[in-house]
């Protein structure tokens, strides 16, 4: 079996070369990496052409000069440069982010898996919080986990749901087995997508009816952001993609609950309004944020609880800081979600060449 692993970096060169190394034993003889460097980055290239004299498979190395284009537009140009396999099934796609990592004995899962689901077409499973990684980033992955924030897509961050049917909720690209068929030579992702390509792509997939598969055993490790500016940019930028999933394919089975922190935050900025023009805060405003507050302290708490282990390895002032460090992150997620969905949605613009 041959796997094909496509990167896309630019100016990342440290959380590249941990992505790099988590390969160097794990994918089998006769596989390759494609690596595009998506805009101006002679720091990265100098470094893969360094890489790829000592590394145990090729590295094939593209790149865009200027200004970097968007993920799917990138991923579609690396996409294109594949051979198109003459059997299916003896080739996968692994699409993996410059700042993932597979674990050790990803590849032996995986096969397990596909011998275990021979018409599987996507494979994939949780994307997890690296251990050496900081508090903050840390209290990021703990609260992503949590279905407060993330709703039914937790399972993207954690362990311990085994096997599943695969779908656009479960699975996400920073570490996704193709079969090659699937990609090889094509643009399947809608280039005027901001972010949450994926999305699209997997709801054309499963109504297709493609079989999709999602298990914990093929997680990876994928580096948080490491301060609540990158972090709350970063999920604006996803809802923003996610809003314009919704817009451009008008999917009847849309859940509302996507809906769910926009209307929060509109509550919130009306109530907030009310109170700088009132003087007088509405008491029914008051007390929907003391529920809400209540709640971000509740799933902290049970969130921290699940790894109940680490959690008594901490001093009593230190469990509660990371108690209270992971509720207030639950609002930073809720407002960043809320403000990107309304803009993705309202304001995809003309649409590209898809």
């Amino acid at each position: 079996m041959k796997i094909q692993a496509l990167i896309i970096t630019h100016r990342r060169k440290a959380l590249l070369q941990v992505s790099l190394d988590s390969l160097r034993t794990e994918l089998p003889t006769g596989s390759e990496v494609h690596v595009l460097i998506n805009g101006t980055d002679p720091e990265t290239e100098t470094f893969l052409n360094e890489t790829a004299k000592s590394f145990p498979i090729p590295i094939l190395v593209s790149k865009n000069e200027g200004e970097p284009k968007s993920p799917a537009d990138a991923r579609n140009q690396i996409l294109k440069s594949l051979t198109i396999p003459t059997e299916i099934g003896k080739t996968w796609v692994l699409f993996l982010d410059d700042d993932a990592s597979l674990i050790p004995g990803s590849f032996r899962a995986f096969q397990e898996l596909q011998a275990a689901n021979p018409t599987a077409r996507v494979l994939g499973g949780p994307n997890l919080t690296p251990p050496d990684s900081t508090p903050f980033e840390t209290w990021v992955g703990q609260a992503l986990c949590s279905p407060f924030a993330t709703y039914h897509s937790n399972l993207r961050y954690r362990q311990g749901y085994g096997n599943l049917p695969g779908s656009e909720t479960n699975l996400i690209l920073c570490c996704l087995w193709v079969e090659a068929s699937l990609v090889a030579g094509k643009s399947v992702f809608k280039n005027f997508l901001v972010c949450a390509e994926e999305n699209a792509w997997l709801i054309e997939l499963e109504n297709e009816k493609i079989p999709i598969f999602y298990s914990d055993r093929l997680a990876c490790f994928h580096h948080r952001r490491p301060d609540p500016k990158s972090l709350f940019l970063q999920i604006v930028k996803y809802a923003k993609g996610r809003g314009q999933v919704i817009r451009s394919l008008r999917s009847a089975s849309t859940p509302v609950t996507y809906w769910v922190p926009s209307l929060c935050l509109a509550i919130e900025a009306v109530g907030f309004v009310h109170w700088i023009l009132t003087h007088d805060p509405s008491y029914f405003w008051l007390i929907l944020n003391g529920i809400y507050l209540g709640l971000c302290f509740v799933f902290s708490a049970l969130e921290l609880l699940r790894d109940i282990e680490r959690f008594r390895q901490h001093g009593r002032r230190n469990r509660l800081y990371a108690l209270g460090a992971v509720a207030s992150l639950f609002p930073l997620i809720h407002a960043g979600y809320g403000l990107g969905l309304i803009q993705g949605f309202f304001n995809l613009g003309p649409k590209r060449s898809q």
